[in-house]
Order: C-alpha cells, then structure tokens, then sequence
C-alpha cells in the first residue's frame, strides 16, 4: 500500500505491505484477547466470530484500522 505520492521531485514513498499491517493487528488483538492468537488472518477472525460475535474485539479492530487510515490520509 502506497503511503506517498511519488513524483518528479524525488520526493521518496513509503509502503506497508498488507501482509505486515495485517500481523501487527492481529499481534494486538491477540494480546488483548488471549482466544484470538490462534487465527492465521482477519478473516479468519471474523469468520470464527460469525457464530460467536465478541462486539469488544470488533470494536478494537474497527479503532486498529481506523487509526491505521488515520495516520496515512
């Protein structure tokens, strides 16, 4: 994911790869919510919670992500 707009000034960009943003937030739910460590992705959280929904957790992800767009507009 670009960060930056590169053009003819030199200016650098900056990127996060998907895969890294998606590991630190699963790192964070899993130290707030010990069950959660065991998901490979946040997709597979949110399908292991379609049958148990844990409105905490939701409400974390949604502020992780949303402080993550914050920082990067």
């Amino acid at each position: 994911m670009p960060l930056g707009a590169g053009c003819s000034c030199g200016a650098p960009v900056l990127t996060v790869r998907m895969a890294d943003l998606e590991r630190d937030v699963l790192y964070y739910i899993g130290i707030r919510y010990p069950a959660a460590r065991s998901t490979s992705s946040i997709a597979d959280l949110l399908r292991g919670m379609a049958t148990a929904p844990d409105e905490n957790v939701l409400a974390d992800l949604e502020r992780s992500l949303e402080s993550f767009e914050d920082m990067h507009r």
